[in-house]
C-alpha cells in the first residue's frame, strides 16, 4: 500500500489508490484502516481467485464492515 500511496502522491489530480490487504490476515481490518487514514487510499481491492477465498464466507465480513465504516468502495477483481 505504501508503494501505491507514493505513486498516487506524484499525480494526485489524475490518480487515486486502492488498498490491498490479505483477507486471511486477522489484522486486515486494522491494516485497511491505516491505509485509508494514514496513506490516503480511497478503496479496497480484493481478488478472490488470486487470494484464494470465497467472498461470501463469514470470516471476511469484518473486513467488509471496516470498508463500510470507512465509507470506501470495494473493487472485486
Amino acid at each position: 500500500d505504501e508503494y501505491v500511496a507514493a505513486y498516487v502522491s506524484r499525480h494526485p489530480s489524475k490518480l487515486f489508490g486502492f488498498a490491498s490487504v490479505d483477507p486471511h490476515d486477522p489484522d486486515a481490518p486494522r491494516k485497511l484502516e491505516r491505509s485509508v487514514r494514514e496513506l490516503g487510499l480511497v478503496g479496497l481491492k480484493l481478488a478472490p481467485i488470486y487470494q484464494n477465498f470465497y467472498p461470501d464466507d463469514q470470516p471476511y465480513f469484518p473486513l467488509y464492515a471496516k470498508a463500510a465504516e470507512l465509507g470506501i468502495p470495494i473493487l472485486w477483481h
